[in-house]
């Protein structure tokens, strides 16, 4: 495929993607000539043809938050058969206990998010989530409605409330997840299953040229003055602070390529 035609692509993609006055972000990714191994372990090989995911802004709502020394780099690759993700954390201060396992409330401390809609209109998606432990959470959510949000990205408060099945004790058959510390904070490796993400689409793998919808966000618990913890929030596409599961609308997407 020629240069001009993927600038073209990504034109389309975006001025499709537009929802508002809000002009979503569109990212190429190419498949995987090298399988990752997900191991914790980020390695250069493997993810030489990844995609990559940077300028990571804080939430909407929060005001004066700073991302400095807190910076996060996404990779993507992608077969058939996986969709491949890994996380880079800058962080000189992990908070992860170590007392989560898997399907626990990981969102209380450090953790890594991935949300996936492989359709694209917030009637269905994927919620992942991986700690520095390599711990995950995977959790279904549905609407038995057509979805509707506020200017702000997130679903109405009614739909929400009436309209919303959550599973958190769904599991995706497949799913592959690891964690491991770095020399500046820590890395999550996801290999996400294409099954579950296409299956509204009547397919079974992912293809060249399919999109899926996406947002990547990451939760960072910092030490507060009163002794606690307090959380920032950033993402690839920025939503509500505590609403990355409840703003679909806000998704980016992610354009298969060969």
């Amino acid at each position: 495929m020629s240069r001009l035609a993927v600038v073209l692509i990504l034109f389309l993609l975006q001025a499709g993607a537009s929802r508002g006055d809000t002009l979503l972000p569109t990212q190429v990714v190419h498949r995987a000539s090298v399988l990752p191994k997900v191991d914790g372990v980020l390695s250069e090989d493997e993810w030489r043809d990844a995609a990559i995911l940077e300028g990571f802004q804080p939430a909407t709502n929060a005001c004066g938050v700073s991302l400095a020394g807190k910076k996060t780099r996404v990779r993507l690759l992608w077969t058939p058969a996986f969709l491949y993700v890994a996380f880079e954390c800058e962080d000189a201060d992990v908070y992860c206990t170590g007392t989560l396992g898997n399907d626990a409330e990981l969102y209380k401390e450090d953790v890594c998010e991935v949300f996936l809609d492989g359709v694209g209109d917030g009637r269905q998606f994927i919620e992942l989530q991986v700690s520095p432990a390599g711990a995950h959470f995977d959790n279904l959510f549905v609407y038995s409605c057509e979805v509707e949000s506020g200017e702000d990205g997130r679903i109405l408060p009614h739909l929400i409330a009436t309209q919303r099945w959550s599973f958190p004790e769904w599991s995706m058959k497949g799913l592959e997840t690891a964690a491991g510390r770095t020399e500046d904070g820590w890395c999550a490796e996801l290999a996400i299953p294409a099954p579950d993400i296409v299956k509204r689409k009547g397919e079974k793998q992912f293809s060249a040229g399919g999109t899926i919808r996406a947002n990547f966000v990451r939760y960072d618990h910092e030490p507060a003055a009163d002794g606690g913890r307090s959380l920032i929030q950033q993402s690839w596409v920025p939503v509500l602070l505590g609403n990355p599961h409840n703003s679909p609308a806000r998704m980016g997407a992610l354009r298969l390529l060969p």
